[in-house]
């Protein structure tokens, strides 16, 4: 019997505990302990032993008799190998049963974004991240494989070191422009987390990968992991850049004489004759009291501007064996594009410690972060974009704004921009994760952290603002809104490892107790007569409460994971969660979930290495699992009131009113999770690919019951038999085209088709929901109007009338298309020649959006009216027997009777099947060797040159299909220069 003993280290001589080696071919083996040694008996005298070591290559060693080995292990620098953070643990891309995307420090460094949410998109196959508009601190919509609730939230959970993090869209309660937005945005709670803090974030998509947490998770989970301090000399690390923001897309606006010439063909078509009578149909100070030669485009003025972004980031990073520590801060400062000051000011502060004892039992990893933003934006609209070509101003000669013209008024175009919104916030994350080797395979392991956000907000409607002639001119009012959002949580658990003659084991066993509050209240101050006061509620002459609210959320949980793991070749696991929700009624606040995953490699079988010997890497896997949903708000079951803000005071005391009616009986939403996947590697994996398809099927749907009106309350909160369904394929490839000493060349892609339905929905006709929903269809359905094109002899747009009763009404609404995107993804390419690095990232979108024709005629501000037009009205009807898809020009939105701009806003006239190819990202660096640095001093140089958002190629009538609200401020073109020194 021979003694196989050895030390297992990586290329600096370090050791690596909880490293498997095994006898190749077999599960005859053993894990190494804190000293990094190994230990087991054979028979055998010459083998060949496996080694390997979560983010390491893996290694075959030949050994021969009993001597003591070394086994040294290489940081693996391929995809397969590399470390991937999972619920509660690491795993690689080769051993994972489930489906986790991973986006790396370096590729969200190389984006010139605020927001750690926007370097993310296209990145991940079956996650959808779109931006709300191109302001500062604008929130982003995120969503992972689909809409899974009917009536209730459908966001990720988020977890940053651990600690869960807000996950609602927006954070903001009062309204401003980053709110005006098609998906109604919002300024986002990850305003305050450094891209340059980040090392990597995990989606996590199937059953497989979320179950264990349960009903948090069941809209996918995104995992932030936050850079960590590094062993060897202190090195100070300096960031900093300086770029420019323009609004891309601009300048398709009438001329000062097609503006003209559509003014007089609209009075012609409705048969009117201008005139200076204000009040009056044919009431048109632009043909004959205003200034007919001026031409203004106020689209170039208000949004035509330059953007100034530059930022500091400086970090300080060492250690030893025991310690290691990192300690960051940061300095964002932006402006905006519009002609007044807006400035955007954010500062970050990070540190990190991380602990091990010298014995190697003990570890404590503690990590904080402070980030606190001040974001100055506007309340008003960017509807004066289209003011008149040859309206008055903005200014007269001594920069007061001008609200008049020889007697003619109008609101300044400017006026909106001078409604002040500004809000401060602060956030504090903080996590501490201690682990302690009981004994060599079992650990105990307690994390715990909390997350605290605050914001002041403040939002204005100066005097300035307002016409002088109006009667309100002279009294400015405001809104202060305060909120806290403060989440607590701890997580201890026990985790076992160890390699037997059957395959490897790894246990974990855990509990959680989490508690989050949310208070916020909105003040009212009006009468100001000072604007210089408006930040001030104390000025007010007259204040009111407009809105308070508190709630109280707890939830706690037991977990356990079960992985097998035979021979690296076939991997099992098994994961079980027990939720309980303070958000449930009695009886029925605790639930149970669950999943199993599976994964053969296939490649790594004789069979296969034999005969396909082209094929270097090969798996399926698949899992299933049912997961709960609790984001239905707090306080749902119950009886609950509320003081309404206006209400009729009864003998000086605001009553009280009833809003929700008790229901202790509803429970969890449900989430059936299934997916396919086969991974496959080529050339030595130099091309990988994976194939996935998925299906969720979600029901018991919370939704409002209708009630009788008798009872008082129009619905009760209950589950129905409500089904929605999610499924789709995913496609996803790396390849390395070029490999060489001097040259690399890497491409990524991937792309996603999903399909969402609503499956069932009993008595869905004697609903509400009826008029917006249908069963067998998206939940994202347009149902509208039928347009059935421009009519060849009056020129107006027609509708399809499905009762034959000669008017227009909710019973002529049809299914007309949906929302959903019918395919999106992107394509990544990374050149790299000596220290000279290309980086080239593409996205694409293929999905029905609202075009610009949908924002003028929601807004009543149909072509011909007073307002400038995009040259795409230009092609519009102007004879009987034209045939075009634009209606002819008009004065009125009443046009025979009916509100015409309702009619062409609520049809299918106003949205368009578009495609759009957008240059995301591209950055140009250069890094200098290692000769030239050292005769600098220095550990690091690399200068680089940025872009985002580029060029879009599309078809799409509006400015960017990515932020189709034409009255929304898109998403800027940002070019960024910036220098990388390490000391």
């Amino acid at each position: 019997m021979n003694v196989i003993t050895g030390i297992v280290m990586d290329e600096k001589g370090e050791i690596l505990p909880g490293a498997t080696v095994r006898i190749s071919g077999s599960n005859l083996g053993a894990t190494t302990d804190e000293t990094g040694r190994f230990s087991f008996m054979t028979e055998q005298e010459n083998l060949v032993l496996h080694t390997t070591y979560t983010g390491y290559t893996s290694i075959e060693t030949v050994v021969s008799g009993n001597d003591s080995i070394r086994i040294k292990l290489a940081l693996a620098n391929n995809v397969l190998d590399e470390t991937v953070v999972m619920a509660y643990g690491l795993t690689t891309r080769r051993t994972n049963t489930g489906s986790i995307g991973k986006v790396s420090s370096s590729e969200i460094s190389r984006q010139p974004v605020a927001n750690i949410l926007g370097a993310l998109e296209g990145r991940i196959p079956g996650l959808a991240v779109i931006p709300s508009s191109g302001v500062n601190g604008t929130s982003f919509s995120v969503q992972i494989r689909g809409r899974n609730s009917f009536a209730n939230g459908s966001d990720p959970l988020y977890i940053i070191d651990g600690v869960p993090y807000i996950s609602s869209k927006r954070i903001n309660l009062l309204g401003s422009i980053a709110v005006q937005s098609f998906d109604a945005g919002g300024i986002s709670p990850f305003n305050n987390l450094n891209k340059e803090d980040i090392e990597s974030i995990e989606i996590l998509k199937d059953a497989d990968a979320t179950a264990i947490y349960g009903s948090r998770g069941a809209n996918g989970v995104i995992l932030v992991t936050t850079r960590r301090g590094k062993e060897g000399n202190a090195s100070l690390q300096l960031k900093l850049s300086q770029g420019i923001g323009t609004v891309p897309g601009l300048g398709n606006l009438l001329s000062g004489d097609e503006y003209m010439a559509m003014r007089k063909e609209a009075f012609a078509n409705d048969g009117i004759t201008p005139d200076n009578q204000e009040g009056s149909a044919g009431y048109a100070p632009d043909l004959l009291i205003w200034n007919q030669a001026r031409h203004q485009d106020w689209q170039k003025l208000i949004l035509g501007g330059t953007a100034k972004i530059s930022t500091f980031n400086i970090a300080l990073v060492g250690g030893n064996k025991v310690l290691q520590y990192r300690l960051s801060g940061s300095v964002l400062n932006a402006t905006s594009v519009f002609p007044i000051d807006m400035p955007y000011l954010r500062g970050t502060g990070d540190l990190s410690l991380t602990y091990h004892s010298k014995n190697k039992k003990l570890g404590i990893d503690i990590v904080a972060n402070y980030g606190k933003d001040r974001n100055r934006i506007f309340s008003g609209t960017l509807l004066s974009t289209l003011a008149p070509s040859n309206a008055p101003g903005p200014r007269d000669e001594n920069g007061k704004l001008v609200w008049q013209e020889n007697g003619a008024e109008l609101d300044n175009p400017l006026a909106e921009l001078y409604k002040k919104y500004t809000i401060k916030t602060g956030n504090l994350l903080s996590s501490m994760k201690l682990g302690y080797k009981i004994v060599d395979s079992l650990n105990f392991i307690l994390s715990a952290g909390v997350n605290r956000y605050r914001d002041n907000e403040n939002s204005q409607i100066p005097s300035i603002s307002k016409n002088p002639g109006t009667d309100s001119a002279s009294n400015g009012s405001a809104k202060f809104g305060t909120q806290e959002i403060k989440s607590y949580i701890i997580e201890p658990q026990l985790d076992y490892t160890n390699t037997f003659v059957f395959g490897k084991i790894n246990a974990l066993i855990g509990t959680t107790w989490q508690y989050s509050s949310n208070t916020n209240m909105v003040l009212d101050g009006n009468g100001y007569t000072d604007d210089s006061k408006l930040s001030d509620l104390s000025a007010a002459p007259v204040t009111a409460l407009s809105s308070q609210y508190s709630s109280k959320y707890k939830y706690a949980a037991l977990f356990g994971r079960l992985i097998y793991n035979y021979q690296d070749r076939y991997i099992l696991n098994f994961s079980a969660r027990r939720d309980g929700s303070s958000r449930f009624g009695p009886g029925k606040r605790w639930s149970n979930f669950g999943s199993v995953g599976g994964a053969w490699l296939f490649a790594n079988e004789d069979f296969v290495k034999n005969n396909l010997t082209f094929l270097s890497y090969g798996k399926l896997r698949g899992s299933y699992g049912i997961i709960g949903n609790d984001q239905i708000g707090d306080y749902k079951y119950l009886d609950t009131w509320s003081s309404n803000v206006n209400p009729n005071i009864y003998q000086g005391i605001i009553p009280l009113t009833p809003d929700a009616l008790l229901n202790t009986n509803f429970s969890w939403e449900r989430n059936k999770k299934m997916e396919t996947a086969i991974e496959l590697g080529f050339l030595d994996n130099k091309l990988l690919t994976t194939f996935a398809f998925f299906n969720s099927t979600n029901d018991k749907q919370i939704i409002a019951y209708r009630l009788p009106a008798q009872t008082g309350f129009m619905n009760v909160i209950k589950n129905e038999g409500v089904v929605v369904k999610n499924s789709g394929w995913e496609f996803d490839m790396t390849a390395e085209v070029v490999r060489q000493r001097h040259f690399n060349w890497r491409i990524n892609a991937n792309i996603t088709f999903p399909k969402n339905r609503l499956i069932k929905f009993p008595d869905l006709e004697n609903y509400n929901y009826s008029q917006n929903f249908s069963v067998g269809y998206s939940l994202n359905l347009l149902k509208r109007y039928r347009n059935i094109g421009v009519d060849k002899t009056d020129g107006l747009y027609k509708f399809e009338d499905l009762d034959k009763d000669g008017t227009l009404s909710d019973k002529d609404y049809q299914n007309v298309g949906d929302l959903d995107p019918k395919f999106y993804g992107g394509i990544g390419n990374s050149f790299q020649w000596k220290g000279l690095r290309l980086d080239i990232f593409l996205t694409f979108r293929k999905q029905t959006v609202p075009n610009y024709f949908f924002a003028i005629f929601t807004n009543n501000m149909p072509p011909g009216k007073l307002f400038n037009q995009s040259k795409w009205v230009l092609d519009r009807w102007q004879h009987s027997g034209d045939q075009t898809n634009v209606q002819r020009y008009v004065t009125s939105d009443i046009i025979n009777g009916a509100l015409q701009s309702f009619n062409v806003w609520y049809s299918d006239a106003v949205y368009e099947n578009n495609f759009y190819l957008k240059v995301k990202n591209i950055c140009l660096s250069y890094s200098l060797s290692g000769t030239v640095l050292k005769k600098m001093r220095l550990s690091g140089l690399r200068c680089y040159l940025q872009g985002q958002n580029l060029v879009t190629f599309t078809n799409y009538k509006g400015i960017d299909p990515e932020t189709p609200y034409y009255f929304s401020l898109p998403v800027l073109r940002i070019l960024t220069v910036g220098l990388d020194i390490v000391f």
